[in-house]
């Protein structure tokens, strides 16, 4: 009987160790279930932020295609300016080899005719 009792009170307080731990681990699960509730309104709020920078980024990606559509075009008709310039200066080019030529005629017509006056 004796044994019987110190079996009983030894059973009393593993009874009693196993349910304090019970309760700690019931503590414990409770703050765990806390955090991860706080931990998925974050995520939450991240996730929400995230689709917001994907939706300025797909934004800003057609606005970088636009440019870069844009600067396309721009290079084109500056090439076409290029090549109007030089056309141009080609131009100019031909027309002062016409005066210098119009110029020498004029002074050989007028160095004839000086000629022909003074021979007459």
């Amino acid at each position: 009987m004796f044994i019987e009792k110190i079996n009983l009170v030894v059973s009393e307080k593993l009874l009693q160790q196993i349910a304090s731990e019970q309760q700690r681990q019931r503590e414990l699960l409770t703050q765990l279930i806390s955090i991860i509730k706080s931990t998925n309104v974050k995520v939450s709020h991240l996730d929400s932020k995230v689709s917001q920078l994907d939706s300025k980024m797909t934004q800003i990606d057609q606005k970088v295609s636009e440019l870069e559509n844009t600067v396309g075009e721009i290079l084109k008709l500056q090439k076409k300016q290029e090549n109007l310039l030089q056309q141009l200066s080609q131009g100019q080019e031909r027309q002062d080899k016409i005066l210098e030529t119009l110029a020498l005629r004029s002074l050989e017509q007028e160095t004839e005719i000086r000629e022909m006056k003074r021979i007459k």
